[in-house]
């Protein structure tokens, strides 16, 4: 995990943007295979959904990352999800719907609650 906090694109919000709460974990290997670490945050921004995808896409592709769908998968509760891979590492960034039970409630007071993980990329 102190890896990736050390990685720019680990503290990279939107410039209106709010970070409501932290994401991330130590990593854990079991039995059946594990899970790798991450970091990561529940943001808010009052800026379209659009113009949020537009800032990452453009910050992200000049910074050398490429999109990708590998190992980048919508979860319940996401209206979009978009992916970006540079060396070993992943960016998803995902943009919510409101009022999910599982998010943080203080995202509901913003136009667009979203949120990013970074993470080691899983093996092809």
């Amino acid at each position: 995990m102190a890896r990736l906090e050390r990685v720019p694109e680990a503290h990279l919000y939107y410039p209106d943007a709010v970070a409501v709460a932290a994401l991330g974990h130590e990593g854990a290997s079991i039995v059946d295979g594990g899970y790798p670490a991450s970091v990561g945050a529940y943001l808010g921004s009052q800026s379209s959904p659009e113009a949020i995808i537009a800032f990452y896409r453009e910050r992200l592709t000049t910074q050398g990352w490429e999109a990708t769908t590998w190992g980048v998968y919508p979860a319940v509760g996401e209206i979009r999800t978009l992916g970006w891979q540079k060396g070993d590492l992943l960016f998803r960034l995902a943009i919510l719907r409101h009022g999910d039970p599982r998010d943080p409630v203080e995202l509901d007071r913003y136009a667009t609650p979203y949120r990013f993980d970074l993470f080691p990329a899983p093996k092809r």
